[in-house]
This record gives C-alpha cells, sequence and structure tokens, in this order.
C-alpha cells in the first residue's frame, strides 16, 4: 500500500519539475532570440601624460563625452550621448578618477547588418559654454563628418561611410565637423583635445578600447580605456 501512495506524489512532483524546466527553457530561447541588445560602457579612470598649466590651476577639468549610435546601411540612429567629469591630477603623468562612476548601458534594436559606432570628444572644461554645444551636436548623428587625424584619410566621410571604411574593433583618432562647424576652432568658453572613434558588430561580446587624445598644441595629451560590451537584453 505504501507504494500506492508514493508514486502518485513524486509523479506530481516531477510534473512540477519538467514544467519548470521548460518555462527556465522557453525564457532562455526568448532571450537569445530577442531583436534587442544591451550595450554597456565603462571607463575607470583618464590617463593624463601630459597638461596644460591652466589644467593645474583649479579652473579647467578634464571631460570626455560620448555619442553612442548604431549604423544600419545609411541610417544613423543615436542611443545616447554622455558626458564625464574627471579629478583633477595632484601631479603629471598620471591618472585621474571620474567624479562619478562611470558604467552606462541602452538597450538598442538588433539588426544582422547593423554596426555600433562610438564617438568620443575630449575637452578642458572652462566655462562650459563649449561642453553644452558639444552635448547638443551628438545628438545628430548624421551631422558628423570626420577623418583620420593621421592624415592616412584626408576625405571627409560621414559616419555609415567611416565606419564602413575603417577596422573594427580598434579605436581611430579623427578629426571631425559637425556639419560644416569645427569644435576645434569655434569651441567658446572651452578648450578642445580631441576626438576618437571606435565601432564594432552589435553582436553579443566585449572588448577594451585604448581612446587617445592629443591636443591640436600638443600641450594635453590623454588616455582613456572604455570597456564596451554588448548582450543579450
Amino acid at each position: 500500500m505504501s507504494c500506492w501512495c508514493i508514486i502518485p506524489w513524486v509523479g506530481a512532483k516531477s510534473r512540477k519539475r519538467r514544467k519548470r524546466q521548460r518555462k527556465r527553457r522557453s525564457k532562455a530561447l526568448a532571450r537569445r532570440s530577442s531583436r534587442a541588445l544591451r550595450v554597456s560602457f565603462e571607463i575607470e579612470a583618464l590617463d593624463i601624460a601630459l597638461g596644460h598649466d591652466g589644467l593645474l590651476r583649479g579652473s579647467p577639468e578634464p571631460t570626455l563625452l560620448f555619442g553612442l549610435y548604431s549604423v544600419d546601411g545609411d541610417e544613423v540612429a543615436t542611443h545616447g550621448r554622455y558626458l564625464f567629469r574627471f579629478e583633477r591630477p595632484a601631479s603629471l603623468p598620471g591618472k585621474v578618477a571620474a567624479r562619478e562612476r562611470i558604467k552606462e548601458s541602452v538597450v538598442v534594436p538588433w539588426s544582422e547588418a547593423a554596426r555600433l559606432v562610438v564617438v568620443a570628444l575630449a575637452v578642458e572644461e572652462d566655462s562650459g559654454r563649449g561642453l553644452q554645444t558639444l552635448y547638443a551636436e551628438l545628438e545628430n548623428g548624421d551631422a558628423i563628418v570626420a577623418w583620420l587625424e593621421d592624415g592616412s584619410s584626408l576625405e571627409p566621410m560621414h559616419v555609415p561611410e567611416l565606419a564602413a571604411a575603417l577596422p573594427s574593433d580598434r579605436p581611430h583618432r579623427i578629426h571631425l565637423l559637425f556639419e560644416d562647424r569645427d569644435p576645434s576652432q569655434q569651441l567658446r568658453g572651452d578648450d578642445w583635445i580631441g576626438a576618437g572613434l571606435v565601432w564594432a558588430s552589435l553582436t553579443p561580446g566585449r572588448g577594451r578600447h585604448r581612446l587617445h587624445f592629443v591636443a591640436p598644441d600638443g600641450r594635453n595629451d590623454w588616455t582613456a580605456e572604455l570597456d564596451l560590451a554588448v548582450r543579450h537584453a
């Protein structure tokens, strides 16, 4: 008689376990087939090799701005813009931490042909007026025109053309315009340092990219390590 009592109980428990397993598998399949991916990036510190004396007088601050875009064919979609301020260095060369922890993430629609593009700008803040202008400019990825700063490519290209022409998963120092506006010549109230670009396929994975910024006059030389990760949303 004891067997007839135990068997139904075991069967019910087994059915519940199988139901939970099917539910977990269903959720896993749904995640894998999701049409969106979560993109996150993080910067631990800014490495300053050279800094203008103004950096040490207490007024200007080292600042980075980022625009995050996806490119699909000739289409550019903006997914976020970010501004991060760093502490002033006690001595040079040296590393400085961000005033607040830098870790951002955003969900990006997936497309088989899409590419992820990050545009990074380095600015020495004084009044903040130039930062406001640049932050506003980053909203329109279609307006960005750039070419390689090393002179290997002198032809200005829009972001889709630039991403197609440059190697992926590798940072590139660029000179850029916002349509016909040159921030290195028209940045009111703050000091322009430089710009960089990195792009990657919109597929799960992660990488670390060293973004190097050098001011036109050579008196500021900064490097930031960008951890870029893509995973299922």
